[in-house]
């Protein structure tokens, strides 16, 4: 019995992973950068109308997910798509030309529902909770206040913002 209730559990605990959205400052995806954590299919992640356009990149994607992966060149996951590519297996998907403002992901063999889901998705996009430097320090960015927040997104990446004291 335990050993049945063990696979059934594994695959559960697969089925509950999400990964982490990325925004580089630099051409490529390396560097100090944006993240939305742990962000769900059919989410979008965005940075603001006053940010630059940046490589983006999904990252610590199970090995047995093949994601689609959408980048858009306006804020909030509207307007056109700019790039799209599948991670068939590869723990990271990178779109390294700084054009990107926003991006969300699917499952690839959920293909044919993803028109339909882009029309009916209403959820708020989520924002960056964390910049990650190139010397590995962090900065979590959930606990602060609106002003604060786009404070430190004035001072958006390649400027070093570790110092600003609120």
């Amino acid at each position: 019995m335990l050993f049945v209730k063990f696979p059934i559990l594994a695959s559960l605990v697969a089925t509950s992973t999400a990964i982490d959205f990325r925004w580089y400052a630099q051409r490529g995806c390396s560097g100090h950068y944006w993240q939305c954590t742990n962000i769900n299919p059919d989410r979008c992640c965005s940075v603001g109308r006053q940010d630059t356009n940046s490589a983006i990149s999904w990252n610590a994607i199970p090995s047995d997910w093949n994601i689609l992966g959408l980048g858009y060149w306006q804020e909030g996951c509207n307007g056109t798509v700019a790039g799209s590519g599948q991670s068939g297996g590869s723990p990271d998907l990178c779109f390294p030309t700084p054009q990107y403002r926003a991006g969300r992901y699917y499952f690839a063999s959920a293909r044919s529902n993803i028109q339909e889901n882009l029309a009916e998705n209403g959820e708020p996009c989520q924002k960056p909770d964390l910049i990650v430097y190139e010397d590995g320090t962090d900065f979590d960015l959930t606990e602060l206040t609106n002003e604060q927040y786009a404070q430190v997104v004035s001072k958006s990446p390649p400027y070093d913002n570790r110092n600003m004291v609120f």
